[in-house]
């Protein structure tokens, strides 16, 4: 009786070990750095808006709190939200904050294997915008981690990512444009 009791013990341990490494194969997340951010700033600040970082060491943190949510092992989703998150409450630029933060976010998705082009449901990513850059306290990053999800569930094929990686911000910048002509930002 104790045998099979440790049986079933040691498939339990081995089913966990496979979740394990099959998560940590998913998190080798391609990661934004400070000038990154400042360069995703920039493709968003109107003309005659004030530009630059309003704060340096809260833009740093930014950066460390994707990474550490990367380090405990979080989902895709969780990191894109924490940039938009952070940048949105954080307001570390003088401007534009909400919509770096839209477009950090949904760049992070696109530079990790998610085609952020593709039509989503309108209502929905209104109401994760709306929650983080309206300063929503009901909207956590945990929230946002599961619109995210539910807006952009797959990767797209790895041709796919490479070709919406290899367009870059040049292609983004137009649906962002509209996206944020759109919300009205």
């Amino acid at each position: 009786m104790a045998q099979t009791g440790n049986l079933k013990n040691i498939g339990l341990l081995q089913e966990t070990y496979k979740d394990l490494l099959e998560r940590l194969d998913d998190t080798n997340f391609r990661h934004f750095e400070t000038a990154d951010l400042v360069n995703l700033h920039s493709l968003v600040i109107k003309p005659g808006e004030p530009k630059g970082i309003y704060d340096h060491r809260g833009l740093d943190e930014v950066v460390k709190a994707a990474k550490r949510a990367d380090s405990n092992l979080r989902s895709v989703w969780y990191i894109a939200a924490t940039y938009m998150y952070e940048i949105a409450y954080g307001q570390v630029f003088k401007d534009g904050n909400k919509r770096t933060a839209a477009l950090a976010g949904l760049q992070f998705l696109n530079n990790n294997g998610f085609n952020t082009n593709i039509e989503v449901d309108q209502n929905k990513l209104y109401d994760l915008l709306m929650g983080y850059m309206g300063h929503d306290s009901a909207y956590t990053i945990d929230r946002g981690e599961r619109l995210l999800k539910a807006l952009y569930p797959t990767k797209t094929s790895v041709a796919e990512s490479k070709i919406s990686i290899l367009e870059g911000a040049s292609q983004l910048v137009v649906v962002y444009a509209d996206l944020l002509e759109w919300l009205s930002l």
